[in-house]
């Protein structure tokens, strides 16, 4: 009968250690040997640490158990149409009208069968500046706020659809402005055209959905990432 090698190179080991403990262990010669009346005995010892070792073993096998359980239900969730939305931000930079100005793009994607209505934005930032929406696309349909170049809103107002069994999850890609505070009123953040002017800061974003079912559950889902003012 043919063996593996990885089972061969195990093999002759363990015949050996199986073998030496049945002849210590065994035969009341070996015994005697390693248990003196009046002293611990080595063969209760290592029935202790036998025990100990058990104890470890189970509860490696139970913190396996648990991340086992952990991904089936969440194949489980993702098959049933149970799965979180999820959300994704990004820097982008945007030329038009001969400038470069800063923006930060956000993707929600709802694996989740119900409606998600995506409401509204909270924006952390460094002092003085502030983020507003300027377009969401669902599949081939375009909104833009009313004056979104000029005024602030952080409102969105759109309406995401479930996830269809079979079909790929449904998405938004929201592009925001970054605004600058001033005395005179908010302005477009633009950028040096050499890149290397450019300065860095983290950002984070709340978004403020809607989940449509029989009891309407709000969600709020956070991102975080750097933009280039």
């Amino acid at each position: 009968m043919f063996l593996p090698d990885t089972v061969m190179r195990w093999l002759g080991p363990t015949v050996v250690i199986v073998i030496g403990v049945s002849a210590i262990f065994g035969f009341s010669a070996g015994h005697e040997a390693l248990c003196e009346p009046e002293k611990n005995c080595l063969i209760s010892w290592v029935g202790a640490l036998s025990g100990w070792a058990a104890l470890a073993g189970a509860l490696l096998t139970i913190g396996v158990m648990r991340e086992q359980l952990k991904e089936q239900r969440r194949q489980t969730d993702h098959m049933m149409g149970d799965s979180q939305p999820d959300m994704f931000l990004d820097s982008n930079v945007r030329f038009g009208d001969d400038e470069f100005f800063s923006e930060v793009r956000m993707t929600v994607v709802n694996r989740n069968r119900r409606p998600l209505h995506l409401h509204r934005i909270e924006f952390e930032a460094p002092e003085g500046i502030i983020a507003g929406i300027r377009s969401s696309v669902i599949g081939d349909k375009t909104e833009a706020p009313p004056l979104a170049m000029s005024y602030v809103t952080q409102y969105i107002h759109r309406t995401l659809p479930g996830k269809e069994e079979g079909q790929p999850a449904r998405h938004c890609v929201i592009d925001m402005h970054l605004f600058e505070k001033a005395e005179e009123g908010n302005r477009l953040v633009t950028l040096d055209r050499g890149v290397e002017q450019w300065s860095r800061a983290a950002i984070r974003i709340k978004l403020h959905c809607i989940q449509k079912d029989a009891d309407k559950r709000t969600l709020v889902m956070e991102a975080s990432t750097e933009i280039n003012f």
